[in-house]
């Protein structure tokens, strides 16, 4: 894993405890953190965690937040979400240890030094915390079962579960629209760029089932400004947008889609 600063680039290594086997062969194996300069890659410091594996890494206000499980870390979003190891906060300056936060893997975003609003979703609720104080700002129970990070964007929150996407109030929760048939592409937060959200959905006029190809919706009201196919777009597992492109990973094929209307460069 990887997360940059303005001015520290750190890459951890960890041994995989995805299975029984992994982590009983590789019991005694730390996780590293190895920083760099980002503009010159000079070695800055190096700290030596305990044996896990690292799930999740976030920077913000000088400090890198490292959550890690030593055994099988459960369902993420859920209270028993890797409980078993502490949340450690490095300092990115030197890699000393601020702090340790029992039992605080289950949202890594949230520790001193980070600022804003975090929206998490467990298989019942979706929230918002501020990241600052870990307090919770709204909860409110999904429609239906999902673990799918929610995205913010435009002062709406966009949800993905089983059942189609819908976007929230960033402020209270409340929903403004949903859209049911429609899917997150992958298995990532629902994905956003430019005012509009990029989903996966069925063929336009077809019986509403399976995935035809990728949807430009409207972020503000959720209509469908344009679609594209993609073959195949049940393979669809990742994708990424930016200035006007959207690259998306469909079986062993990477696409590259622009919307029309879309300036040339």
């Amino acid at each position: 894993m990887f997360t940059v600063s303005d001015d520290v680039t750190c890459l951890f290594t960890f041994a995989p405890y995805t299975t029984g086997w992994e982590r009983r062969t590789t019991s005694d194996l730390p996780w590293r953190a190895y920083a760099f300069d980002s503009r010159t890659g000079e070695e800055l410091w190096f700290h030596e965690g305990r044996a896990a594996e690292v799930i999740a890494v976030d920077e913000a206000g000088g400090r890198i937040a490292v959550a890690s499980s030593s055994r099988d870390s459960g369902v993420p979003g859920t209270d028993q979400y890797a409980q078993d190891d502490p949340l450690v906060v490095l300092k990115a300056s030197d890699g000393a240890v601020e702090r340790q936060i029992a039992r605080g893997a289950r949202r890594p975003q949230a520790h001193p030094g980070a600022k804003g609003v975090g929206y998490f979703a467990s298989e019942e609720r979706i929230e918002a915390m501020d990241l600052a104080t870990r307090r919770i700002l709204w909860s409110r129970p999904a429609d239906t079962v999902t673990d799918i990070a929610p995205r913010a964007t435009g002062g709406l929150v966009l949800a993905s579960s089983s059942e189609g996407i819908e976007a929230l109030d960033a402020d209270t929760g409340r929903t403004r629209w949903s859209r049911p048939g429609y899917r997150e592409i992958g298995s990532g937060a629902p994905l956003a760029s430019d005012g509009l959200a990029l989903v996966s959905g069925p063929e336009p006029g077809g019986s509403g089932e399976g995935t035809w190809g990728m949807y430009a919706l409207d972020v503000r009201t959720g209509d469908a400004t344009w679609a594209v196919p993609i073959e195949p777009a049940s393979d669809m597992s990742l994708a990424t947008a930016h200035d006007g492109l959207v690259h998306i990973c469909a079986g062993r094929t990477l696409l590259t889609v622009r919307g029309p209307g879309e300036r040339r460069t």
